[in-house]
């Protein structure tokens, strides 16, 4: 059956695939502006039954078309899914796989109709292309990461850096920094990531505490409460990062 995993490991295939970031971006934007093209006439619907009534009626020659789209929408759940896992490629595995690459005017054209659907079904797939055009509008992916490396250098509030909303649609970018050759930043980048990904706790005793002396990679340690519950009901547990130069060190 569909599952949000099937999904994600069928797109990155495709995305391995592509021989550049033009050729990633055609498959990309062939599936959304289709998806797009089928369920415009369906978001915003007050009565559904007069909207497939005046489509059959407009496309009484094309039968299988209606047919099809009637279909198509009714599957509205697992295809969302599947635009959402498109977006979630556009924003990590081509900017990955691909040197700076700049998102094409056709499919900018077709998240921001996709970000337009109102509707039940279509909150969550709209939201997430808002995002994805929030995101590519921060700039190129150096761009980017050089400004969070500045906010790093620059700081010395990590708690408050995230905290901010400079991490909103840039929080993996930290993992990039890691393996930075200035011991200040990795450690920085750790801290704020675990600060930032532990945000619903409350990080207790003394903070998130880095190793920076170990080959391979930076550890973090620190102790966390959950924070929506009495302090006396509340468990101390421990956590714990490394920092790996490959998952083919790790043990299985």
């Amino acid at each position: 059956g569909f599952t949000t995993e099937n999904a994600d490991k069928l797109i990155a295939e495709m995305i391995e695939g592509a021989t550049s970031a033009g050729e990633a971006f055609e498959k990309v934007e062939a599936l959304v502006s289709l998806f797009v093209s089928m369920e415009e006439r369906f978001a915003g619907a007050v009565d559904l039954d007069d909207v497939i009534l005046k489509f059959a009626r407009d496309n009484k020659d094309q039968l299988q078309t209606v047919i099809d789209t009637i279909v198509a929408h009714r599957n509205l759940k697992p295809r969302a899914q599947i635009i959402t896992s498109l977006l979630r490629a556009v924003n990590n595995n081509i900017r990955a796989r691909f040197e700076d690459p700049v998102l094409p005017e056709n499919l900018l054209g077709s998240l921001r109709k996709l970000a337009q659907l109102q509707g039940k079904g279509y909150g969550q797939v709209a939201l997430d292309a808002q995002d994805t055009l929030a995101q590519w509008a921060l700039g190129t992916f150096s761009e980017r990461l050089a400004r969070l490396r500045n906010e790093l250098v620059q700081t010395s509030n990590l708690d408050e850096l995230s905290a901010s909303p400079i991490l909103s649609a840039g929080v993996d970018l930290l993992g990039q920094l890691f393996n930075d050759p200035d011991k200040e930043v990795r450690q920085k980048a750790l801290e704020v990531y675990a600060l930032r990904t532990y945000r619903p706790y409350r990080i207790i005793e003394d903070g998130v505490q880095i190793d920076d002396s170990q080959e391979g990679g930076a550890e973090a340690r620190f102790k966390y409460k959950y924070a929506s519950t009495p302090d006396a009901q509340t468990p101390v547990r421990e956590a714990y990062m490394k920092v790996v130069p490959s998952l083919d060190q790790l043990e299985s």
